[in-house]
C-alpha cells in the first residue's frame, strides 16, 4: 500500500498535532515530512522525514518572495534546495497517491508541478494574496479544519470544511483533589500574550480557582498560592479533564482541544499572519461559543470573563476522522503499490 506524503509546517505545535491526529485515523502508512520534530510518539504506521530548514542567519536582502508570487523563496539558499530535493526523493521512492500540505505554498507548487495530487490545508484569515491564490489554485482539493457552520469555505473552489481537529479525548467536568474549581490556561508555542505576568493577573482575579498554566514554565513557588506553572504537557486532554474553564488563544488546535473536552472557553486571539486567530475569534463570538477578549484585561476583567463562560462551545471536534476519510477516498482512486513505510 503506497503511503501518503504529509508535509507539516514546523512553526508552533498546531500543525504537528493536527497531522498526528489525522494520521492516526488513516489505514494507509504516512511519511510525515517536516523541519521540526514531532511533539509526541508517532503512530505505528508513520515515519518522520526530517527536512532541513529553508533559512539561515545570513542577510537575504530583497527578492525572497519571487516578485510577490511566493511567500519564501530566497535565492541560492542551500537549505531550501536540499529540502526540495528530499521531498522529490521521497516522491520517487514512495510514489504517494497524494500529498497533504499543511501548510506551504512552495511545497504545494513543488509537488503538484511534479505530478503529485495535493490536498492543501487552508486556515482562517485573509489569504487572497498572489502566493496563496497560486497555491490553492494548484491544489486538487483544499481542506479547512473548521466547522462547516462557519461558512468560511463557501464559494471557494474545491474547498470543504471538515470540522475541528483535536488529539485530546472527550472529558467530563471535574475538580481537583481539594474540590476547588480549576482554570486551565493553555499557552501556545507560537508566541503569546499570556506570559507569566498575565497569568499572575488571572490568578489574582480568580481567588476561588486553582489556575494551572500549561505550555509555560515558571518558578516552583509563585506569589499567588493558587497559581501553578506546569510547563509543556504532551497530553493536554488529561489536564483538561479537571478544568471548569479554559483560557487560551484562538488557534485551531487549542480550540479543537477545548471543544473535545467540552469546557467553557475564554478566548484571547493572538496576532498571527493573515489575521488567522482574529477570524476564528469573530466566528466564535458570532455564535456565542466562547467569551472573546480582544484586549488583555486586568484581574477584575478576567473574573468577569470567567463568570460569563458558563457553557461549552456547541461544536464538535470530528475533523480528524472526516479529514482522514477524505484522504482515504482520494487515495483509493490510484492503483495501490507494494510500497510500505520503513
Amino acid at each position: 500500500m503506497r503511503p501518503i506524503l504529509y508535509y507539516v509546517h514546523h512553526q508552533g505545535l498546531g500543525h504537528w498535532r493536527r497531522a498526528l491526529a489525522v494520521a492516526g485515523m488513516l489505514e494507509r502508512p504516512v511519511v510525515l515530512a517536516s523541519s521540526g520534530p514531532p511533539p509526541g510518539e508517532l503512530p505505528a504506521t508513520c515515519r518522520h522525514l526530517r527536512l532541513p530548514l529553508d533559512w539561515s542567519d545570513k542577510d537575504y536582502g530583497d527578492g525572497n518572495d519571487a516578485h510577490g508570487r511566493l511567500h519564501w523563496a530566497p535565492l541560492h539558499e542551500n537549505g531550501l534546495l536540499h529540502r526540495h530535493q528530499m521531498l522529490l526523493d521521497a516522491v520517487a521512492r514512495y510514489r504517494p497517491p497524494l500529498a497533504v500540505v499543511d501548510v506551504s505554498v512552495e511545497v504545494t507548487v513543488l509537488l503538484r508541478a511534479s505530478g503529485v495530487p495535493v490536498v492543501a490545508v487552508r486556515q482562517p484569515g485573509l489569504r487572497d494574496d498572489p502566493a496563496h491564490t497560486l497555491g490553492f489554485g494548484l491544489a486538487d482539493e483544499v481542506v479547512m479544519p473548521v466547522p462547516e457552520s462557519w461558512g468560511l469555505h463557501t464559494g471557494r473552489p474545491r474547498t470543504r470544511a471538515v470540522g475541528l481537529v483535536s488529539g485530546a479525548h472527550r472529558a467530563v467536568p471535574g475538580t481537583d483533589d481539594r474540590g476547588r474549581a480549576r482554570a486551565v490556561v493553555l499557552v501556545g508555542s507560537g508566541g503569546s500574550r499570556l506570559g507569566r505576568k498575565a497569568c499572575a493577573q488571572i490568578a489574582a482575579g480568580l481567588p476561588g480557582h486553582d489556575v494551572h498554566v500549561l505550555g509555560l514554565s515558571g518558578p516552583s513557588a509563585t506569589s499567588a498560592a493558587n497559581l501553578t506553572f506546569r510547563g509543556r504537557i504532551e497530553d493536554v486532554g488529561t489536564e483538561l479533564d479537571a478544568a471548569h474553564v479554559v483560557i487560551g488563544n484562538t488557534g485551531l488546535g487549542t480550540l479543537g482541544d477545548v471543544v473535545a473536552a467540552r469546557k467553557p472557553f475564554v478566548a484571547l486571539p493572538e496576532e498571527r499572519p493573515f489575521g488567522e486567530q482574529e477570524a476564528t475569534a469573530r466566528a466564535l463570538e458570532a455564535t456565542g461559543d466562547a467569551v472573546v477578549l480582544t484586549r488583555m484585561p486586568g484581574p477584575a476583567g478576567w473574573a468577569q470573563a470567567v463568570a460569563r463562560a458558563t457553557t461549552p462551545p456547541a461544536l464538535v471536534a470530528d475533523g480528524a476522522e472526516r479529514f482522514a476519510r477524505l484522504i482515504e477516498e482520494r487515495s483509493r482512486t490510484v492503483d495501490p503499490a507494494a510500497v510500505t513505510v520503513g
